[in-house]
């Protein structure tokens, strides 16, 4: 069996702070959209889905080339649920969806509009070097909200949940 590069893009429809943030017009379409496009463009993937559980944001992410196999469920679409489960979810979806076997997953947020494909195949360059055990990670500094964010301890980055 073929082992597969699989993108995922969490999404939810219930943002609280900017409404429909992940579909809103940027420059002229979805912002969701230049993180699909990003993803298909780096030549990577072999599947990149859209974890959501809003059909307005499947429809835009299908009508950009994304994948949407299945819904989230609603118990991991609230706020306070980390990005970990989410991707945990959606990996145990789709193996059982399509009977893959998964080598490697990259999570990209919805709302990321300045990565381009070429920080995505580095990325996934420096993941290479430090697999099995390695992975990368792209973020900024933030305050809010905290349950996405993590810390360093001992030179190891542990998420805070």
């Amino acid at each position: 069996m073929k082992k597969i590069k699989l993108a995922i893009i969490p999404a939810r429809g219930g943002s609280t702070r900017i409404h429909k943030k992940n579909i809103k017009l940027f420059h002229g379409k979805p912002i969701i959209a230049y993180t699909i496009e990003t993803l298909l463009a780096s030549d990577l993937f072999d599947n990149i889905i859209v974890s959501t559980d809003s059909i307005e944001i499947k429809e835009v992410a299908e009508s950009y080339g994304a994948e949407v196999p299945f819904l989230r469920d609603d118990k991991l679409s609230d706020s306070y649920t980390p990005t970990v489960p989410v991707i945990k979810d959606a990996i145990e979806k789709f193996e059982k969806l399509y009977d893959q076997n998964i080598e490697s997953v990259c999570c990209m947020y919805a709302i990321a509009p300045f990565i381009s494909p070429n920080d995505i195949k580095s990325a996934y360059s420096l993941y290479n070097e430090n697999s099995p055990k390695g992975f990368v990670t792209c973020s900024t500094e933030f305050t809010f909200p905290f349950q996405r964010g993590f810390f360093f301890e001992e030179e190891k980055m542990q998420l805070i949940q």
